[in-house]
């Protein structure tokens, strides 16, 4: 590593060359003095001692600039213990700061007194996850909308439900047959279709991806947010997933697993008024995570469940939360080829 000279410790080698320049000058008088009357051997000595003088200097001088060098390379390496990912096949994890449960106590208490706002949700009420599941709820047109018409192909809900749903209004036969929790064949030629449109997206490879199942799941929870967030908690919506709410530790615990320093948060709720326990949640979370040296992305007001499941099902790494369609994400993302941690429900 190239090092200026202005980074030497300047007083270390200006005071012995003041010094030189000091005895130099003693000797340069004491020569003109003793031209006459001093001896040819005192003379020696002297010119020794300046000799003497002058290695000094140059061994200061390299004691100064191995100084220098050894402070380069701490800094070199520790600011390598800081990056997110070094150049061997291995990610450098941070050592995390202690996040204990009085630390997120603190962080409930503060961001509980923020005011926030529901979530943006571009369509409420848009079930994606239980036409792809149940061959329910497929044709949604809209908060407002009163229209029939079955099955629109707008959506990839739409898509699915005219590929693989049957229906009491329907004349024909789908071209293929549904699959209780999903036909996953189906689901993939849907996100192949819609995967050409602008505005649908892939993550990080190099990031584990964290899908959180907001809104009724959390709000009506008879856990408190900091119960939750220290212990894990029991979603409301069914039974099923009893303590399918996973705490901050669970969370870095399955990042570690992961071996990766970069974490995408992608939340939200299809019902966009049941928000405020949920932003607390993923507040702390996000602000855990960032304490413990991970670099994190966070997104709750995406508004599209269709391009934030194609985004969530391409990526490389994931832990998924409570849900029937957390659970096919994961399962879309081991289809792809990436790998799920952490338990699934």
């Amino acid at each position: 590593m190239r090092i200026d000279y202005k980074d030497i410790d300047k007083a270390t080698i200006l005071l012995p060359l003041v010094l030189t320049l000091y005895f130099y000058s003693i000797q340069h008088n004491m020569s003109y003095v003793c031209n006459c009357s001093c001896s040819k051997k005192s003379v020696l000595l002297r010119r020794l001692f300046v000799v003497t003088c002058l290695v000094l200097v140059v061994a200061l001088a390299g004691v100064a600039w191995d100084r220098v060098e050894i402070e380069a390379i701490a800094t070199v390496l520790g600011g390598l213990s800081n990056r997110t990912k070094c150049n061997s096949s291995r990610a450098i994890i941070p050592e995390p700061m202690n996040i204990t449960d009085e630390w997120i106590r603190d962080c409930v208490d503060e961001l509980s007194q923020i005011e926030t706002g529901p979530f943006h949700t571009l369509r409420p009420e848009y079930a994606l996850g239980d036409c792809i599941k149940l061959c329910a709820r497929c044709n949604w047109h809209g908060e407002n909308d009163t229209t029939t018409t079955f099955f629109p192909n707008w959506t990839m809900a739409g898509s699915y439900g005219l590929l693989a749903c049957p229906h009491r209004k329907r004349t024909d036969e789908p071209k293929y047959k549904h699959i209780h929790g999903g036909n996953l064949e189906v689901v993939e030629e849907v996100l192949e279709r819609f995967g050409t449109l602008p505005g649908y997206e892939r993550p990080d490879p190099d990031a584990i991806l964290l899908h959180l199942r907001l809104g009724d799941v959390i709000e009506w929870s008879n856990n408190t947010v900091l119960e939750m967030l220290t212990q894990g908690g029991n979603p409301a919506h069914h039974k099923n997933f009893h303590a399918s709410i996973k705490s901050i530790h669970e969370y870095l615990e399955n990042i570690r697993q992961a071996n990766v320093t970069k974490v995408i948060i992608v939340g939200g709720s299809h019902r966009p008024l049941w928000y405020r326990k949920s932003r607390v949640y993923a507040g702390c979370l996000d602000k855990a995570l960032r304490r413990a040296g991970l670099e994190v992305n966070m997104s709750l007001d995406g508004g599209d469940a269709d391009k934030e499941f194609y985004y969530m099902a391409h990526a490389k790494k994931v832990v998924v939360s409570a849900g029937g369609y957390s659970k096919l994400i994961g399962k879309m993302v081991e289809r792809f080829g990436g790998k799920r941690y952490g338990r699934t429900f």
